[in-house]
């Protein structure tokens, strides 16, 4: 999969690459104790999953399933963390994993 970085401005309100909304706080109109102890960071967030999971599941055992899908998960893992990141929470048969976060964050 093609990783494509888009940068919108601090003052739009759109996404400049989908469209949706931004839903984000302009940090120069924040006030300036909310900004003064803050920095700047570039972080990823991640979600994969197991395609076409729910009919794989159908035809399985469910504790077949519940070993394939948590050695997916484990798998998943440990990639994660051997490219630096951090997974931040398990979803079914999925993770949403983040790249660029500090430790202890």
């Amino acid at each position: 999969m093609r990783q494509v970085r888009i940068e919108n401005s601090p003052t739009s309100r759109c996404c400049s690459g989908c469209g949706s909304p931004t839903d984000h706080v302009d940090i120069r109109r924040a006030p300036d104790a909310a900004v003064s102890d803050g920095e700047r960071r570039h972080l990823t967030v991640l979600f994969c999953d197991l395609v076409s999971s729910t009919e794989i599941a159908a035809r399985l055992d469910p504790e077949d399933w519940r070993d394939i899908a948590g050695a997916y998960q484990r798998a998943a893992a440990e990639a994660v963390t051997r490219f630096g990141g951090h997974v931040a929470k398990y979803l079914g048969d999925g993770l949403v994993v983040f790249f660029g976060l500090p430790a202890g964050a």
